[in-house]
Formats: structure tokens, C-alpha cells, sequence
């Protein structure tokens, strides 16, 4: 499960900064995460995925976005 946080940052294109700073957690955390070398506290892991999920329905194009009235 864990390593999904990789293949979801990479899938949206953000660096680990970026997606630190969106989760309010550190880049060595996300580091150490990713390589397997940290199980992360259950609050940390929430924080990522949150962010994660979040950041993943607004790179979704909308209806309203796509749709035009002609």
C-alpha cells in the first residue's frame, strides 16, 4: 500500500517537495518512505494519501471543462 504514494506522486508529476509541502510533512519522510526504509506513523501516512487523492480529483478535467453549449 505504501508504495502506491510513489506511483501517485509520479502520476501527478510533483517532486517529493512538492508533495511535502501539500501534506505539511517533511521531503525526508516522503524519501524514506518510498525506499522502504520507515513504516510511517498511520497520521503521516493519512496526511500523504489525503493529499494525494485530493490533488488527484482536481488534475481531473470536469464536466463544465469539457462540455461547451453549441
Amino acid at each position: 500500500m505504501l508504495e502506491e504514494i510513489k506511483r501517485l506522486r509520479k502520476k501527478l508529476n510533483l517532486t517529493q517537495s512538492q508533495l511535502a509541502k501539500k501534506a505539511n510533512v517533511s521531503q525526508s519522510l516522503i524519501a524514506k518512505i518510498e525506499s522502504g526504509n520507515l513504516d510511517p506513523a498511520y497520521s503521516n501516512a493519512k496526511k500523504l494519501f489525503d493529499s494525494l487523492n485530493e490533488l488527484e480529483k482536481k488534475d481531473e478535467a470536469s464536466a463544465m471543462q469539457i462540455m461547451n453549449k453549441k
